[in-house]
């Protein structure tokens, strides 16, 4: 999975998602997570639903309902991933919003009491609910405390769907927790398109019947590296102003001038020093946003694109030379 999004310098913070993203994360996993448990929704039937609130002809309630729930957990994710924690409490609540109206609601979010059976296996998950309570917190712990991303995230969804913690929904349900570890680490979500059925079909049954996940994780790489880059372009491409941004538009546009102008005769002072400084008096998260920016904008500023904010190009001009010198630039 790694390889999908290559190695280094990565860093897509979901809350500056794009409403166009978040929205094509939500509709794509809904579609591609559903078709896994067999619903026959197509994808522009489920943007249909999803967006237009438009129910397919044909089609039956519990397929409806299926693809709303996802709407409403991935929802649930996005809104909450700064603050979303790997815990029992959170698949508990993932499993609800999952299964609303498809259980009945004494199991909504509830270890389960009763043995299950997988239908393609004859392996059979444990009933004791003890055992079951203790594996889930286990499974959560260890994967908070896995530093790799990537293993965290297979980890759950392996794992949720080994433990079988509920009586029914745990495979949808680790498919949407393995986004976390993901979308926590700046990482693109996995939306599970491109994962085929069949495929991840086999890749589960080995591993119930041989405790292998060669096939089960090659079927899930496979999907990634479909999606991965193209959510990783438009990440990279499209964001939204932070609040703060906006109220200190024209304060951040007057500190880059200023920046330009004193680095042409010191440049050995750093934007990231300077920002300190000019904004010592924002507190917070604020001030943490308004120093990245305009380190961004120091970071990434031309003789083309300095109009944007308000800066000359022959400004823009000497101070690379000065950079690049080591020293003023020649006037």
């Amino acid at each position: 999975m790694a390889d999908s999004v290559g190695q280094g310098g990565l860093d897509l913070d979901p809350s500056t998602y794009t409403r166009e993203i978040a929205e094509r994360f939500l509709i794509e996993m809904s579609w591609a997570s559903s078709a896994l448990e067999g619903n026959t929704y197509s994808l522009p039937e489920t943007e249909a639903l999803i967006k237009y609130a438009e129910v397919a002809g044909g089609k039956s309630e519990v397929e409806v309902q299926m693809i709303l729930n996802h709407k409403q957990a991935i929802g649930w994710v996005i809104d909450n991933i700064a603050t979303a924690q790997i815990t029992s409490e959170t698949v508990m609540r993932l499993h609800a919003m999952l299964m609303r109206t498809l259980v009945r609601q004494n199991n909504l979010g509830a270890v389960r009491r009763d043995p299950v059976s997988i239908t393609t296996s004859s392996y059979s998950p444990s009933s004791d609910h003890a055992e079951l309570s203790m594996g889930l917190s286990e499974l959560c712990w260890k994967a908070s405390m896995t530093r790799d991303p990537f293993e965290a995230s297979f980890a759950l969804l392996a794992g949720i769907a080994y433990l079988q913690p509920f009586i029914d929904g745990n495979k949808r349900t680790g498919r949407l927790l393995s986004n976390i570890p993901l979308l926590k680490a700046g990482l693109p979500p996995i939306s599970f398109v491109g994962v085929g059925r069949a495929a991840y079909g086999i890749g589960m049954t080995t591993w119930y019947e041989l405790a292998d996940t060669k096939y089960l994780s090659k079927a899930i790489s496979e999907g990634y590296a479909i999606t991965a880059p193209s959510y990783l372009v438009a990440a990279t491409t499209k964001r939204v102003p932070r609040s703060i941004e906006i109220r200190m538009r024209r304060r951040l546009d007057d500190a880059v001038a200023e920046y330009l102008n004193r680095a042409v005769d010191d440049p050995a002072m750093t934007p990231d020093d300077f920002a300190t400084e000019a904004f010592a008096d924002i507190e917070g998260e604020d001030f943490d946003v308004i120093v990245q920016s305009f380190s961004d904008i120091i970071e990434s500023i031309s003789e083309v694109n300095c109009v944007a904010y308000g800066v000359e190009p022959d400004l823009v001009e000497r101070y690379h030379e000065a950079k690049a010198g080591g020293g003023p630039a020649h006037r």
